[in-house]
């Protein structure tokens, strides 16, 4: 009778385990991801205002001309290379910079109209849209006020990229089934440079004092949907995980 009380026990803490043993879904990745190219620009003292005109100008002449690829200009209010504008052009695939670079004229209106404006290029890159692992609905889009942007460096522990990616996963999932209003997009930078960071998540706002009023619901929908005590167990293996390594406002310029 003690034989079969203990194996019962045994079998109640195995069946109370499993309750939290982590439930690995499947990430279903697309063959290519969109792209986004960035460049950090700081004009002149007291070029500013022609600055941004030039870079509108230049925008109307040789963007914003094939399909979903557009342009933002966002000036960087607070944070890592605050002061800088960041460029941006998206979503695209690297055959559009090569046909890009075939406009004609294109290259010669940036090195006469905008070129001499810029007091210092802050460097360039391009990030990969991880649309796996990023949430968006029907009312939201590239043309938020205010991005919050934060970079993250994964550990060097094994697996950690592919325990990161899980756990993203499993907010967009939870988002998805709590039809939740707050966006969050992933980004990948395709080169390395001097941020460090392997990762970005990107948060829209309407306006600066919603930063301040903003909370990130991740807790309360992953609970709903994976069980209570599910965000902290993964919180705590975020916090193992990963390290912001940088952070900026990025405020669009109309």
């Amino acid at each position: 009778m003690k034989k079969i009380l203990l194996l019962f026990l045994f079998v109640l803490i195995i069946i109370g385990c499993a309750d939290w043993k982590p439930v690995k879904e499947t990430i279903e990745w697309p063959e290519t991801l969109p792209n986004f190219e960035v460049i950090f620009l700081l004009p002149k003292e007291g070029k500013t205002t022609e600055f941004t005109e030039q870079i509108k100008l230049h925008d109307s002449k040789f963007h914003n001309k094939v399909g979903e690829t557009k342009t933002s200009l966002r000036y960087i209010s607070a944070g890592m290379k605050a002061g800088y504008y960041a460029w941006a052009e998206g979503p695209m695939q690297y055959s559009y910079i090569d046909l890009k670079g075939e406009i004609e004229g294109h290259q010669e209106d940036w090195d006469s109209n905008i070129a001499p404006l810029i007091k210092d290029e802050g460097g360039a890159n391009y990030y990969s849209l991880a649309t796996p692992l990023s949430y968006s609905n029907n009312n939201l889009n590239y043309d938020a006020n205010v991005l919050e942007v934060v970079g993250f460096k994964i550990s060097d522990e094994k697996g950690s990229q592919k325990k990161v990616n899980q756990i993203i996963h499993r907010w967009k999932k939870a988002f998805e089934a709590g039809k939740s209003n707050q966006e969050f997009r992933i980004f990948y930078p395709n080169l390395k440079d001097e941020s460090q960071a392997d990762f970005y998540i990107v948060w829209p706002h309407q306006n600066m004092n919603s930063i301040e009023t903003w909370s990130f619901e991740v807790n309360k929908y992953t609970d709903e949907v994976y069980g209570e005590g599910t965000s902290k167990k993964q919180w705590d293996s975020w916090n193992r995980l990963t390290t912001i390594t940088e952070g900026s406002y990025r405020v669009l310029v109309k």
